[in-house]
């Protein structure tokens, strides 16, 4: 264990490691966002920002945490780690949410990761070159091709790369158009007093596509066709992060 992980257990606080090396901004990925949302959310006031890299992270990406000595990697495994060992309160929970409003953020749930494997594929296949370039600078050469080659075969397998471009476009539109409708234009997800989980999952891609509109401009141009959506982003942002940057 290094010293900043020996710093980090000994005084219980929350090393979060991800993407970003400024503490003061948002990240390009979702799932970081969504955790540092989960986290944010659930009243975690002690959490110290670190960048990582992937390459040495467990799972071999980010993000993961560090917390009572212990290294967690998963967005999700990290915060449900958070839950069982007292931590934090599971926003769900919290809210109160009935057996119909469980299955409907379920659902939700569902939705936003079919929008974010279409967000990996508008990336790293469609724009492979930009993406490269503004993500992969640090890594070997030799390695870069694999990579591209690794996440063509992974878009195959879920048949998202077997439709036609014109059937990918429209499934892009007809998600984004299902999740907009949820979005309020105050408040919460599912109308509570309090954030729920997928009040952090739908700020953690909306906050990744409007980060890099470069990268995802078939995204984050059906996002603008909801100015719900970025007003969302926009006031859970000033609400939770009142210090962070602005994205642009």
């Amino acid at each position: 264990m290094s010293s900043a992980q020996n710093d980090s257990a000994a005084s219980g606080k929350i090393a979060f490691y991800r993407f970003q090396k400024d503490p003061a901004r948002f990240c390009t990925s979702r799932y970081v966002n969504k955790l540092d949302a989960l986290l944010t959310f659930s009243g975690i006031k002690d959490i110290e920002y670190r960048p990582g890299n992937p390459l040495a992270a467990p799972r071999g990406t980010l993000p993961f945490i560090e917390v009572n000595g212990a290294t967690i990697p998963d967005s999700e495994l990290a915060y449900n780690t958070c839950i069982e060992k007292g931590l934090v309160e599971c926003l769900d929970r919290k809210a109160g949410l009935n057996d119909k409003e469980s299955a409907t953020s379920f659902a939700l749930r569902a939705l936003v990761e079919q929008l974010g494997e279409m967000m990996v594929y508008e990336r790293w296949i469609e724009n492979w070159y930009l993406t490269r370039d503004k993500f992969l600078v640090v890594i070997p050469a030799i390695i870069r091709p694999p990579l591209a080659y690794m996440v063509d075969n992974r878009m195959r397998s879920t048949g998202f790369a077997l439709l036609t471009p014109e059937e990918r476009d429209k499934d892009l539109r007809d998600k984004i158009k299902a999740m907009a409708t949820f979005i309020p234009k105050s408040g919460y997800i599912l109308g509570k007093p309090t954030p729920t989980r997928i009040d952090a999952i739908v700020f953690g891609y909306i906050t990744g596509i409007s980060y890099t509109p470069d990268l995802n401009p078939k995204a984050a141009t059906e996002l603008h066709k909801y100015p719900q959506a970025e007003s969302y982003r926009s006031r859970l942002a000033a609400e939770f992060w009142p210090n962070r940057k602005p994205l642009n």
